[in-house]
């Protein structure tokens, strides 16, 4: 885990104070050096789980988001901001004792581009851990605060002994909340605990941020399938799929390779011409990829027999440089791939 340093411990203290949170609630504060984690009964810095480890005091947070990732944290894993031995980390809990304290934990174990969506903190109070807390959410930069993006606090929740959650506002739409660890901009989560208050764990919902756009190489139209004379042979039928290689080109209106890999390994898709020949009745052609288990849209269509139709279109490969040709719609047809370029 990533510890605070001086200059960035004061950024947070002065944040926190134009907030309304004065640094004169900490003990020390004025001098204190940062990450100290004292001499009472701390346990020091415990692992801090990374996304993907093993959840953590999950059974009563808000229903999971499907697609979501979850990174999960103990309350013990956050940091004493300044100076202080008024807390305990104990069963992974950070609690104050007669005192306040201000704690934090930096969002260092997220990828580079991910867009934070939730955050939730669980906290507890029964009696004798009734204090308050307030949640901060920070995006820093450098040695500086860049923006106060959400604060709450657990004042309007009711004594009791079960776990309750302070959830934050997070727009998911806003850029600020994309974490950019390599222009050194994180996000770190503040708990500014008042005397026998308790945090006992985080959850922070997050997803990776969009991938390099694909590259788009063109060639010289090439002929990749023709059901007339390259295998597997014959016209598609109704009901029936086909996977068909476009690894290879073949010479027009033969059987005979032309060119080995015009389509290279590691391709992700294709442009690429459609032409349907000898229809019978009517029906449609859907191209896929050639792992996929059932047909998408419609790729070209045809509504009487002996029709020659074409399309141009862009469909993904699987990793094998294939793709799935479904026939439905009552008829049959012939049909010629022709390749135009790629994306990679």
């Amino acid at each position: 885990m990533s510890v605070m340093n001086e200059s960035t411990r004061r950024a947070f203290l002065a944040a926190l104070g134009a907030s309304g949170v004065t640094a004169a609630v900490l003990p020390g504060a004025a001098g204190a050096a940062g990450a100290d984690t004292g001499t009472g009964t701390g346990t020091g810095n415990p692992a801090v789980p990374s996304a993907g480890s093993t959840p953590l005091r999950t059974e009563a947070f808000p229903a999971a988001t499907a697609g979501t990732n979850y990174l999960f944290a103990v309350g013990g894993a956050f940091q004493p901001l300044a100076n202080t031995y008024a807390f305990n980390v104990s069963d992974d809990q950070l609690q104050t004792g007669a005192t306040s304290g201000i704690f934090y934990y930096a969002l260092t174990g997220l990828p580079t581009g991910a867009r934070i969506t939730e955050v939730s903190f669980a906290v507890r109070k029964a009696t004798g851990t009734a204090g308050n807390t307030t949640f901060f959410v920070y995006r820093m930069s450098g040695d500086g605060v860049t923006a106060s993006l959400d604060s709450r606090d657990t004042s309007a929740l009711p004594v009791q002994p079960a776990e309750q959650y302070v959830n934050m506002v997070v727009d998911p739409t806003d850029p600020q909340w994309i974490v950019d660890n390599q222009q050194n901009a994180n996000h770190w989560l503040v708990a500014t605990l008042s005397a026998n208050a308790r945090v006992n764990s985080v959850r922070v919902g997050w997803v990776p941020g969009p991938t390099t756009p694909l590259s788009f190489f063109p060639i010289s139209p090439k002929r990749a399938y023709d059901s007339r004379f390259v295998a597997p042979l014959g016209p598609l039928l109704n009901n029936v799929n086909r996977v068909i290689s476009v690894a290879n080109s073949y010479l027009t209106g033969t059987g005979t390779l032309e060119t080995a890999n015009i389509i290279p390994v590691g391709a992700q898709a294709i442009a690429y011409n459609i032409t349907i020949a000898n229809t019978v009745t009517s029906g449609f052609l859907s191209v896929n990829p050639g792992d996929a288990a059932a047909p998408g849209g419609s790729s070209i269509n045809w509504f009487t027999s002996g029709l020659s139709l074409a399309n141009g279109l862009v469909v993904k490969l699987d990793a094998s440089r294939q793709i799935k040709v479904f026939c439905g719609g009552g008829g049959s047809t012939d049909f010629i791939i022709d390749i135009l370029g790629y994306y990679a």
